[in-house]
């Protein structure tokens, strides 16, 4: 209603995603978008739901600090593993749901069967996280802050390869754990880790 423009992107599925105007209830299940939408939205007004080791992240770190308001934001909405939980997704009503686009169609299907707009991400490289803003600003209507945040990620990415040593001696070998709890689980190749341990000089001996 009221005149809104309406707004399409094409998420990291290739697929147009077409919406009736900047998103003002949004979900989102892969773990890093939560506090990635609140930083392009520069709070948590339109942030209504979001995984529940995002939720944790937020409340036990700087995040939480910042936007006290995020501990109340619904956080049952999906499994460890991005399984989408239908019913508490659709009681929130979201404009758009932010889902895992790579993982397969079983994490992304029922939430299309039930009605809802999703926008499906891909994960491991930095463009696919400059794609991330890029996509946030636009559903938000943060398009200028989108942009400025982009470039300051260019700037430090600039700044971080200059000043990574060279490749004279022994690379230090860095290894990253990303699950602990039921059973250890590191990084490999072609994850976002992966590429930031090559990018400051180290082995990743996990590939």
């Amino acid at each position: 209603g009221g005149g809104r423009e309406r707004i399409t992107v094409t998420d990291q599925r290739g697929k147009k995603v077409t919406l009736d105007g900047p998103v003002r209830r949004m979900v989102t299940i892969p773990m890093p978008a939560a506090s990635m939408v609140i930083a392009v939205d520069k709070g948590v007004d339109h942030l209504v739901g979001m995984h529940e080791a995002s939720w944790i992240a937020i409340r036990d770190g700087i995040m939480g600090e910042m936007f006290p308001a995020a501990a109340k934001i619904a956080h049952g909405i999906a499994t460890q593993d991005f399984a989408p939980n239908v019913e508490s997704i659709v009681a929130l009503n979201p404009d758009v749901v932010v889902q895992w686009g790579d993982e397969g169609t079983g994490i992304v299907g029922p939430l299309e069967d039930a009605g809802l707009d999703v926008v499906g991400l891909s994960y491991g490289t930095q463009r696919d996280l400059t794609e991330w803003i890029t996509l946030f600003g636009t559903l938000l209507g943060q398009e200028r802050r989108a942009k400025r945040l982009n470039a300051r990620l260019d700037e430090r990415m600039t700044e971080i390869k200059n000043a990574a040593p060279g490749t004279s001696g022994t690379k230090p070998s860095i290894v990253y754990f990303n699950r602990f709890e039921g059973g250890l689980k590191v990084a490999a190749r072609e994850s976002y880790n992966d590429f930031y341990i090559d990018l400051v000089g180290g082995t990743n001996p996990a590939t």
